[in-house]
């Protein structure tokens, strides 16, 4: 849509981006699994989701667009053995330089700055860091529904997105179990609040009772102690990874 004056008035994300065998360039590679870092990292963090800094950096829909390429036609392609087509048509490179990325951000925040146990030894320091990158990611958010314009319908929503957060905060008040299939259940439900901006996969974990338990099981498997590695994989960072 041009205006009167001849200028591309077409919003960026309404604009049709040429199909690119594997959802990305070999030159964006390297930027992608910088944002791919930056998502891993606010997915460590309560409250910070990974879809919100996705969105913040300029790839959440191809994110979504690459998550969707995984459909029927790629099982076809695979089940009849037609793997360049496949290729050709799941976005493979652009989700292994942002998963990659991802990866490194959460092994990161579970290893050399041991978030779960930080939160616990020093709740209040930690919790402080959380509330500002909360304001932060809201104040970034906020700018660009004002920039936009607000209306009623933008109002409205503002305050049901409010509302539902503030009853999914106050969910859960006891302790949950720690067996396999809970787990597995609360990487279902997290999986989903990671890639949806707003609300956060780790906020949902630590509102079950299990962000500690799940990041610590994780630190483990990366950074066996004594007890090693094989336990925490199986019993919590398998299940988890499944319900993901």
């Amino acid at each position: 849509a041009k205006g009167d004056m001849g200028q591309d008035e077409t919003k960026p994300e309404e604009r049709q981006r040429a199909p690119i065998s594997g959802g990305a360039t070999l030159p964006e590679l390297p930027g992608l699994a910088a944002r791919g870092l930056c998502m891993g990292t606010a997915d460590v963090v309560p409250g910070v989701s990974g879809g919100t800094m996705a969105l913040i950096l300029g790839i959440y829909s191809r994110l979504i667009l690459a998550i969707k390429s995984i459909d029927k036609t790629a099982a076809t392609h695979l089940l009849s053995g037609r793997i360049p087509e496949l290729l050709d048509h799941v976005h493979w490179k652009f989700l292994a330089a942002v998963v990659c990325g991802q990866a490194a951000g959460i092994a990161f925040f579970t290893t050399v700055v041991p978030l779960p146990t930080l939160i616990q030894s020093h709740p209040e320091l930690v919790y402080g860091l959380f509330f500002g990158l909360i304001v932060g990611s809201i104040g970034i958010l906020g700018r660009s529904v004002v920039n936009a314009g607000l209306n009623g319908a933008r109002i409205a929503a503002g305050v049901a997105g409010l509302l539902f957060g503030l009853g999914v905060v106050n969910l859960i008040r006891t302790e949950t179990p720690e067996a396999p299939w809970f787990v597995f259940l609360a990487g279902c439900v997290s999986i989903c609040a990671m890639i949806l901006p707003g609300i956060s996969g780790s906020f949902v974990l630590l509102i079950l009772r299990k962000y500690a338990y799940v990041l610590g099981a994780l630190g483990q498997v990366i950074h066996p102690g004594e007890a090693g590695r094989v336990e925490p994989f199986l019993t919590v960072v398998l299940p988890f990874a499944c319900g993901c």
